[in-house]
């Protein structure tokens, strides 16, 4: 899977940096999402953070983006979860006329897992975490207006957990910021 990923992504930025255009610059912006950890006892949550990187091209970008969200758990009154998600993707978007982008998205991703279990002074207060690398891939479409973007467009991060057993993460994301 990782030789795969990793055949992928030289592809990837192949064609993209192949291609010369006049789209090269920084990008940020916020992004929201709708996160939804694959796990049966944790429900989704709304989430937030912040997308940033480069336009090599019309067709390439290399980008990072911090995602967070407080899932709940529906079998438990008391827990706190925060899911933190940070990754690091190469996007290849096939430009559909001047607004239209298309884009498939793929690269790593570093993930947070915090959970507190809050006992209501009975007992203690039991928490732990779980720090795990992930693979992310994507797809979506950037709806370009002049300097300004709307990016909607869905994640899924495959979580290579030692703590727990692996996880999935599944997002649709709306990204939307400015560019150069």
């Amino acid at each position: 899977m990782k030789k795969w990923m990793a055949m992928m992504a030289a592809i990837l930025m192949a064609i993209g940096l192949s291609s010369v255009a006049s789209a090269q610059g920084f990008y940020i912006g916020p992004s929201l999402g709708y996160v939804g950890v694959q796990k049966s006892d944790i429900d989704p949550s709304f989430g937030y953070g912040v997308n940033l990187g480069y336009n090599f091209s019309e067709n390439f970008a290399l980008g990072f983006e911090w995602l967070q969200s407080k899932p709940t758990a529906s079998d438990f009154d008391d827990v706190n979860i925060q899911l933190d998600t940070f990754s690091l993707m190469g996007r290849w978007s096939a430009p559909v006329g001047e607004a239209f982008h298309p884009y498939l998205e793929g690269g790593l991703s570093y993930n947070a897992l915090d959970v507190s279990l809050e006992n209501n002074g009975v007992g203690p207060t039991v928490s732990w975490n779980d720090n795990s690398m992930g693979y992310i891939v994507g797809a979506g479409v950037n709806i370009v207006m002049g300097n300004f973007y709307v990016m909607p467009g869905v994640t899924y991060n495959m979580v290579d957990s030692t703590d727990l057993d692996n996880y999935q993460v599944l997002a649709g994301v709306i990204r939307i910021g400015y560019q150069q």
